[in-house]
């Protein structure tokens, strides 16, 4: 039988979980010798990158591997702290502006105005804060598509390097996670047809997993930051 082929994808990878991935790879992958079938490593960063050519040299793939380095995640970071903090003074304006108005029962004359002045100056405030909110959260879906689509693209030209190939095609997929919307089903599912035509089978495995810390709280941080911005918007 042809001696079979696979290829191992990482993904755009934390230096956390990059960290892990390489390790739990390194320690399936002899320290040496030759390989039954041959090993190519391919890297998204964005857009895909040969690291290693398919190879049956172990050492090289090895040395491939742990080559590769962390996607920039710095900005993101930045982003979602940025989010935080915006729904944090926005909770407190949105206190404060019932509590005035509360209070404003027991004013009249000069004090009612300048009461009302204040409401009004926290409302302004309030709405550049919930714009602010609204393009972090357009611009994280357009990144979100971006990645997509450029993973996608990336996966097929991976796929197109083995469909030439005899005998058992592989590929290893490593990643934190590939948004799926609407627009990307269809670039998905071009994905998993070219994959069936060419005879790959895809393994993926969550990156993100390996992690020593969940990503529980960023999922309640966005599930809290939904609730807000909807209770938010009933009450205006």
């Amino acid at each position: 039988d042809p001696e079979g082929t696979t290829a191992l994808v990482f993904d755009r990878l934390s230096s956390e979980s990059l960290r892990l991935a390489q390790k739990a790879t390194l320690d399936f992958i002899p320290m040496n010798g030759t390989a039954d079938s041959r090993i190519g490593v391919f890297a998204i960063e964005p857009g895909v990158r040969l690291v290693q050519r398919y190879t049956n040299d172990l050492s090289l793939v090895r040395r491939a591997v742990g080559a590769l380095m962390p996607a920039g995640s710095s900005a993101e970071e930045q982003k979602a702290e940025r989010t935080d903090e915006l729904i944090a003074r926005r909770r407190e304006l949105e206190d404060q502006t019932r509590t005035a108005i509360a209070a404003t029962s027991s004013l009249g004359g000069a004090d009612l105005g300048r009461a009302a002045a204040d409401i009004g100056e926290r409302e302004q405030e309030r709405r550049l804060v919930q714009t602010e909110l609204n393009i972090l959260q357009s611009f994280e879906r357009m990144d979100r598509d971006h990645e997509g689509y450029d993973t996608s693209a990336s996966m097929l030209a991976v796929i197109r390097t083995l469909s030439y190939r005899p005998g058992r095609k592989t590929i290893i997929f490593l990643s934190e996670g590939l948004p799926v919307s609407p627009v990307l089903s269809a670039r998905l599912d071009a994905v998993i047809d070219a994959a069936n035509r060419a005879n790959v089978t895809t393994y993926a495995i969550d990156a993100k997993g390996l992690r020593t810390r969940s990503s529980s709280a960023n999922m309640l941080r966005e599930m809290k930051a939904f609730v807000d911005e909807r209770a938010s918007q009933l009450a205006s």
